[in-house]
């Protein structure tokens, strides 16, 4: 991690992964996802509008904000799962907007679900006796 000087002569660590300053929409060293002027509205509502993103090759990068922000919406845009209204990017050089989910993943790029709640199906067995629980019954006897 580097650090530079901020507005106030704070130290601001960084990556070391932008060019130039590090600010939102930097570009990056090596990015292997690049989105421009990305929106998607359902009706009148804008779900996403991303002027400028670059994720870089080989980085853990957090995409954070509050319930409804479209942070799923953007990822469903990134892997192919929802179309655009606007807006192209690339995934390692290559062009994939617009293009279905599978073929997105046949280029490397692929997305896992989150879920919620725990298994609810349940192992149903055939409970088998021990000798201990069947010493009641009559036709098994405990060695002498």
């Amino acid at each position: 991690m580097s650090s530079s000087a901020g507005a106030q002569g704070a130290p601001i660590k960084s990556t070391g992964l932008h060019i130039g300053e590090p600010a939102p929409g930097v570009k990056k060293v090596d990015p292997i996802i690049v989105a421009d002027n990305i929106t998607r509205t359902f009706g009148g509502l804008t779900a996403v509008q991303v002027e400028h993103l670059e994720i870089p090759r080989g980085a853990i990068t957090a995409l954070i904000g509050p319930n409804g922000a479209g942070k799923t919406t953007l990822f469903n845009l990134l892997t192919g799962f929802d179309k655009p209204d606007t807006g192209e990017w690339t995934f390692d050089g290559t062009a994939i907007s617009g293009i279905p989910a599978f073929k997105v993943a046949r280029k490397g790029q692929v997305r896992t679900f989150q879920r919620a709640s725990s298994s609810t199906r349940r192992r149903t067995t055939t409970p088998r006796a021990s000798p201990a629980a069947s010493a009641s019954c009559s036709r098994w006897r405990a060695p002498s």
